[in-house]
């Protein structure tokens, strides 16, 4: 029974480590891309929380947009939830790289429609292949040229 025990924690351990990393570079992502936080700024003035759950493996986090950033819990939050973003893990993980229209059109998005398509817009556009695309163009890009 120990053993299980033991496990249980070092798996609570890396989820709490993996979700602290991912918070700190989506929030660097969000504040140092400029058409992303424009995109966000509804989603942070509400303050929205989206719950994310994935399968294969299952999984369920909480993200909830501040001004602060971008805040990651294994935990529901004691607020309502916002909207609810289902998906499997490959779907999520190739949204957040490249964003191809397949992936992001597999996505069940639950929630007003208002605050679904703000999120699609997001997620189309927040995303690394996008964001290394905007800081190429950037001014401060070119300056270092």
């Amino acid at each position: 029974m120990e053993d299980r025990s033991e496990h249980f924690n070092f798996a609570s351990v890396i989820q709490s480590i993996t979700l602290i990393v991912l918070e700190a570079f989506l929030t660097f992502l969000l504040k140092s891309d400029r058409q992303s936080k424009r995109l966000a700024q509804n989603l942070i003035h509400q303050q929205a929380l989206v719950e994310i759950r994935t399968t294969f493996p299952s999984t369920v986090v909480f993200v909830t947009f501040t001004s602060r950033g971008v805040l990651l819990d294994a935990k529901q939050p004691e607020r309502h939830i916002d909207a609810v973003i289902t998906a499997t893990f490959k779907d999520m993980v190739y949204g957040f790289f490249t964003a191809p229209v397949s992936s992001l059109r597999r996505m069940k998005i639950d929630g007003p429609i208002e605050l679904i398509d703000e999120l699609r817009v997001l997620m189309s556009s927040f995303n690394l292949q996008q964001i290394i695309n905007h800081w190429v163009q950037s001014d401060w890009f070119k300056s270092l040229l």
